[in-house]
């Protein structure tokens, strides 16, 4: 209890109670009846739980957390009942409010090359296992393993290392669909895994004025059209996924596709000796502005998402959810978001 009232004495000045009052009141979670549970209490009580002590963050620990803030008992029962719809768009606008506000922190300048964008853009997502009642709505893709899991689809600012987009599905909605691209990808660079390999994705992110990086699957068998390093040029016209190299690096375009949807891409090969293959890389990103061993360099920043997640499951626990009821499931993933947030915020704050 001590650990979330030291969070809170360093939070509490991020996001008013007045606000909270205002989302509260847009949201429908705030009735003109007064009530015991205010919607501070609920916001404070919900977002603190990851420091309540106990092995899972429990509607008991929330609770025990409200009463502190009310003054007054209140009961694990009463907390189910305020889990509402209303609940849970009370705490996604908090959510939303909270992102925005991360986002208007001053940008520092991306370093060297990189500072010729505007921001460099992460895409990744998470799944979390829930219980096996909330199947029917969030189905899992294994059955044999989990029978149900809801996936958390990010986008993260590399300047401000916070999430900029977040969305919910269940963990079958493929990766793809859940990062939509449009204009606020002009002058971004954007970079993900394999999970988002697309080459109308790859078309999209260009005709909207973003550069990409991203892994090469190992599927992907272009066409040869140009060579830098790496091959001999005779191979020019034939098939990307042959035994032809012969450098510790490639860098080389290939065409994708056929028709209307052909695309020429510049691949790249960085040979590991440890693993005695080449990892491979598509971009967009021009020879004269970054080498193959540079390209190799920038995609290991995408790891700042996966430290993202990590902090999501490790401090705010949001792994740890065991209510079959998604109200409080969806109530208590956007609580443990608006941890992410008001840590990182702070931090941004204080230095």
């Amino acid at each position: 209890m001590c650990g979330s009232r030291g969070y809170f004495d360093r939070w509490k000045g991020i996001l008013k109670s007045g606000e909270l009052s205002e989302m509260a009141r847009q949201s429908g979670f705030r009735k003109r009846e007064p009530r015991k549970l205010t919607p501070r209490a609920f916001y404070w009580a919900t977002v603190l739980s990851f420091g309540d002590g106990g092995p899972k963050r429990t509607l008991a620990g929330m609770a025990r957390l409200a009463s502190l803030f009310c003054g007054k008992p209140i009961s694990r029962q009463g907390l189910h009942q305020r889990c509402t719809k209303a609940a849970v768009a009370f705490m996604r606008q908090a959510c939303e409010s909270l992102s925005q506000r991360a986002a208007a922190l001053p940008k520092g300048a991306l370093p060297g090359k990189l500072s010729a964008f505007e921001d460099l853009s992460l895409l990744d997502s998470t799944t979390i296992r829930l219980a096996d009642r909330l199947a029917r709505r969030y189905p899992a893709c294994r059955h044999n393993v989990r029978k149900a899991a809801i996936k958390i689809h990010a986008q993260m600012s590399l300047t401000h290392q916070q999430t900029e987009r977040i969305r919910m599905s269940a963990e079958r909605l493929h990766d793809r669909k859940g990062a939509p691209i449009s204009a606020w990808i002009k002058g971004r660079l954007l970079l993900f895994d394999l999970g988002y390999f697309d080459y109308s994705l790859f078309a999209t992110i260009l005709e909207y004025g973003g550069a990409f990086l991203s892994r090469l699957k190992t599927s992907a068998n272009g066409t040869i059209v140009a060579v830098r390093s790496g091959c001999h040029a005779r191979h020019v016209g034939g098939p990307l996924n042959r035994s032809i190299y012969e450098d510790a690096l490639v860098d080389l375009d290939a065409a994708f596709g056929s028709g209307e949807r052909r695309i020429v891409l510049r691949v790249l090969g960085v040979f590991n000796p440890t693993l005695g293959d080449f990892h491979w890389y598509v971009t967009s990103l021009a020879p004269e502005d970054f080498s193959p061993e540079e390209i190799a360099q920038v995609y290991r920043l995408r790891w700042q998402i996966e430290l993202l997640f990590k902090e999501m499951k490790s401090l705010c626990r949001i792994h740890q959810i065991g209510s079959g009821k998604e109200e409080i499931v969806l109530v208590m993933i956007y609580a443990s978001l608006c941890t992410v947030f008001l840590s990182r915020i702070a931090v941004w704050l204080s230095a």
